[in-house]
């Protein structure tokens, strides 16, 4: 019969699924190292560093999400040159969301009339000078 498991497991299956190292893990649980070595060794507390994995992993999405969010608006504000943002910052903001399609043009540039409407912007921005690029 398998051991109930107690705070220390749980301090310990906590410390390990956030990607604490065994040491770490056993300093948070108040036990040796060699401990937690073992108990990993047993069923049920795998199972419970999985499920203390998973909950870290759904925080760290839900975190991720959030921050996202605010960097799409960061961005947003960027590209339309709130607060009196310099043409050059739109500019390479606009590059960076766009760097895999550009890099996609470079290796297989498409025909020149499909860039009628970029070659003002790119003028009015100055990217001649910031980025070796020629406007049509």
């Amino acid at each position: 019969m398998a051991k109930a498991l107690d705070g220390k497991h749980s301090a310990a299956a906590l410390a390990l699924g956030e990607g604490a190292t065994v040491a770490e893990a056993a300093e948070a649980a108040g036990v040796s190292a060699s401990t937690v070595s073992r108990w990993q060794r047993e069923e049920h507390f795998a199972a419970l560093i999985r499920v203390a994995a998973d909950d870290a992993a759904l925080e760290h999405r839900r975190s991720l999400r959030a921050l996202k969010a605010d960097a799409g608006a960061t961005v947003a504000r960027i590209l339309k040159g709130g607060e009196g943002i310099p043409a050059a910052v739109q500019l390479r903001a606009a590059l960076a969301i766009l760097g895999d399609d550009l890099d996609r043009l470079d290796r297989e540039p498409p025909r020149r009339e499909a860039f009628s409407g970029v070659s003002g912007v790119l003028e009015r921005l100055g990217a001649e000078e910031l980025y070796g690029v020629r406007s049509a």
